[in-house]
């Protein structure tokens, strides 16, 4: 999968095929990450996804917030504050 900012997108278990379905990558320096991921594993929770993967979300959201608080961050399309 390329992305036309970033280029071809890898994972530790290799690239995604080009024919795959979209991929959205968010990086832990965008200042809306917090809020996405919160709104993401509500979402997940009323839906009815296990709660193993709510809390993986959760966790996820609390890294970043930790990540943040300590590194710059930056609105997308925005200089870093």
């Amino acid at each position: 999968m390329r992305d036309a900012k970033y280029g071809q997108i890898s994972t530790e278990r290799g690239d995604f095929p080009d024919d795959s379905e979209p991929v959205f990558l968010f990086r832990a320096k965008d200042e809306l990450l917090p809020a996405v991921l919160d709104l993401y594993a509500t979402l997940c929770e009323v839906d009815g996804s296990p709660q193993e993967h709510v809390e993986a979300i959760r966790k996820a959201r609390d890294d970043v917030w930790k990540w943040q608080s300590q590194n710059r961050t930056q609105v997308p399309g925005t200089s870093p504050r």
